[in-house]
């Protein structure tokens, strides 16, 4: 036994959700805009490095939970905006690029996996609009042709529509973005549903889209909400719902599943 084969088995999930990039807030509880949005994007980088150095870890999973850009389907999306839909699509493209090329210096190995969420959808009234007709589906698609020479980083497609499916030292994983999920009855729906159709019993579940910080455990399965990394928006300060801009980082054992979660305040 050594510390540094120990260390090896080692794998971490950076849950990246809601950075509404290209959003403009300013109201008592948080200011926002691209120019914050990068600095906290350093910050993210520099506080996951650093558990990365501590737990020695090799391989590095990154779940793309959607909302990513602030997009134009609401009058107050496009108001409170400071470039239009296809510019935050490229440079939000563009900054995520560069945040995993860069992480992927410290790790073996970098796997990224997306889902969208409803904030780039191509239709502003989501009755008329299919949910998979999304801008943000061309996210995972730049950065595997961005990064296509870097052999460590796999961008890897889901084989199960809006949800992402991934196995980490061999304990099952399910993502979604959360717009469609209640998310007290996630981890037993989502169960149902990959036991029935799949044959994989799963061990924990992620989902953002509340922007708030939440963690439920029911029969086993153990389920957590995200926050976000933008902050309370002018929607969520009227109605007096605060909560502090944050991403997930959780590190994970074979022998423990998920050891620790690290709710990195942004």
């Amino acid at each position: 036994f050594t510390l540094e084969s120990h260390f090896s088995k080692n794998e971490a999930l950076l849950c990246c959700s809601d950075w509404h990039y290209g959003q403009v807030s300013n109201n008592i509880w948080n200011e926002y805009n691209v120019e914050i949005c990068k600095h906290r994007v350093n910050k993210l980088f520099n506080t996951v490095v650093n558990a990365i150095k501590q737990h020695g870890i090799r391989t590095l999973n990154i779940a793309l939970l959607g909302d990513l850009i602030n997009g134009s389907i609401h009058v107050s999306s496009r108001v409170a905006a400071e470039e239009n839909t296809c510019e935050q699509l490229m440079h939000v493209s563009e900054l995520l690029a560069n945040f995993i090329n860069e992480l992927s210096v410290y790790v073996d190995e970098v796997n990224v996996y997306s889902t969208y969420g409803n904030h780039a959808r191509t239709i502003q009234n989501k009755d008329d609009s299919l949910h998979a007709d999304n801008l943000e589906r061309i996210i995972p698609w730049w950065i595997r042709q961005r990064l296509k020479d870097n052999k460590k980083i796999h961008v890897i497609d889901s084989d199960y529509y809006e949800f992402i499916y991934m196995q980490i030292c061999g304990y099952n994983i399910v993502c979604a973005h959360g717009d469609l999920e209640r998310f007290r009855d996630f981890g037993v729906t989502v169960n149902t549903l990959f036991t029935k159709k799949y044959g994989k019993t799963i061990d924990y579940t992620f989902m953002g889209d509340k922007h708030h910080l939440e963690a439920f455990e029911q029969f086993g399965i153990e389920s957590a909400l995200v926050g976000s990394l933008c902050g309370t928006d002018e929607y969520a300060n009227n109605k007096r719902l605060y909560s502090n801009p944050m991403q997930t980082l959780c590190v994970f054992t074979p022998e423990d599943g998920k050891l620790c979660t690290y709710n990195i305040k942004l």
